[in-house]
C-alpha cells in the first residue's frame, strides 16, 4: 500500500471497515486520501472503522532537518454507535477488525482508539511523541499543509 511506503507524501492515509457476508468477514478499503482534515471528514460517526496514516516526524536543527515516517492506525468507533445492543455487537465487529486491521497495516508505530474527531490531531502528537522517548521532533507533518509542533501538546 502505498501509505507505508518510504517516499510516500506525509498525510496519506486509508480506510478501511470490515465487510461480512456471511460468517465471513474480511477488511476492504473503503477510501483514500491526504492530509489530517481529509481523514477525519472520512471517519463515518455511523460507522466501526480503521485507518492508517503515515505522518512524518521533523527535527529541525541548526543546519539540518531529519526527518522519520511514522504509522498510526486508528481503530474507530463512530459516536452515533451507541445504544446498548447495537454496543455490543460493534465493540465485538471492532475488536475482531482490530485484528485484522493489525495485519493489513505494518509498520504502526502508533495505535489510538477513538470516537470523537476532535480528540484525535492531540491524541496523535501524544502517542507519537511518547513512541520518540527524550528525542521528540520539533513538528509532526500530516499532510496537506497541517503541521503540528510538539509543544501543541506539551
Amino acid at each position: 500500500r502505498r501509505v507505508s511506503k518510504k517516499n510516500a507524501e506525509a498525510g496519506v492515509w486509508m480506510l478501511a471497515k470490515l465487510d461480512v457476508i456471511g460468517k465471513r468477514r474480511r477488511m476492504m478499503l473503503a477510501e483514500e486520501g491526504v492530509g489530517l482534515a481529509s481523514l477525519k471528514k472520512a471517519l463515518d460517526d455511523e460507522q466501526i472503522m480503521w485507518a492508517c496514516i503515515n505522518v512524518k516526524a521533523v527535527d529541525l536543527h541548526a543546519d539540518m532537518a531529519c526527518v522519520a515516517q511514522k504509522l498510526v492506525q486508528i481503530n474507530w468507533i463512530g459516536n452515533s454507535v451507541d445504544t446498548m445492543p447495537k454496543r455490543m455487537n460493534a465493540l465485538q465487529g471492532a475488536l475482531q477488525g482490530k485484528g485484522m486491521a493489525t495485519q493489513l497495516f505494518r509498520g504502526v508505530a502508533a495505535s489510538i482508539d477513538c470516537n470523537k474527531k476532535e480528540d484525535l490531531t492531540g491524541e496523535m502528537v501524544r502517542k507519537l511523541s511518547s513512541a520518540s522517548g527524550s528525542d521528540r521532533p520539533t513538528y509532526f507533518d500530516f499532510g496537506a499543509g497541517q503541521k503540528i509542533h510538539v509543544s501543541y501538546v506539551y
